[in-house]
């Protein structure tokens, strides 16, 4: 199954990441593979951005990504398959449903983004039929960029659509995108468990 993004009844953008995740790891045959993924494939939503209660600007501060900055990188190519040799630029995605293969980034920090930390990052349950999700919410400056890469990408076809989301050279959560992303909250979801919701909203700063 692969993931796309659409518009909801509440301007809520939907962001599909694709079958869950069993596992996503580079593709050096000598490096540590990451711990299993949430979900079958999650998928995302996106909602204007809640203020922090505490703050009466309404300013956002940055919550620190565990370990590295996060990417947030276009995908050029899928194939299937696990990686074959060493590449900055490739990962290899493990799915319950879909299989594995080998996905590669673009190289050029330029067309996707780095941020070096979330406004929050959470899991809940979503009793409406998601199952449990995971929300992200972006600081202003980096939802303002994070709705021009979503736009951009919501134009092309698969698998170039997908953006993927890497943090110390691991891949977290590779979803599509069918629809620009604005307000800088991004809502997860798939086919979570409890423990592998919280683990990735734990890798993207939570």
């Amino acid at each position: 199954m692969r993931t796309r993004i659409g518009a909801a009844a509440i301007p809520v953008a939907l962001l599909l990441a694709g079958a869950a995740l069993t596992g996503c790891e580079d593709d050096e045959g000598g490096g540590e593979p990451s711990a299993p993924l949430p979900g079958d494939r999650a998928s995302a939503t996106s909602r204007p951005a809640d203020r922090p209660s505490g703050d009466p600007s309404g300013a956002s501060t940055p919550r620190p990504v565990r370990g590295a900055p996060l990417r947030f990188l276009p995908v050029e190519r899928e194939a299937p398959g696990a990686c074959r040799g060493a590449s900055p630029t490739s990962f290899t995605e493990r799915s319950d449903t879909a299989g594995t293969s080998c996905l590669t980034v673009t190289p050029r920090e330029s067309d996707g983004m780095t941020i070096t930390g979330t406004a929050a990052a959470k899991a809940s349950f979503d009793e409406y039929g998601s199952g449990w999700i995971v929300t992200v919410t972006l600081t202003d400056t980096d939802a303002r960029r994070f709705g021009e890469l979503s736009e951009r990408l919501a134009t092309r076809t698969p698998p170039t659509n997908r953006v993927a989301m890497i943090r110390d050279g691991r891949l977290l959560s590779a979803p599509a995108v069918t629809t620009a992303i604005t307000g800088g909250k991004v809502q997860i979801s798939g086919s979570f468990t409890q423990d592998t919701a919280r683990r990735l909203a734990e890798d993207l700063g939570g």
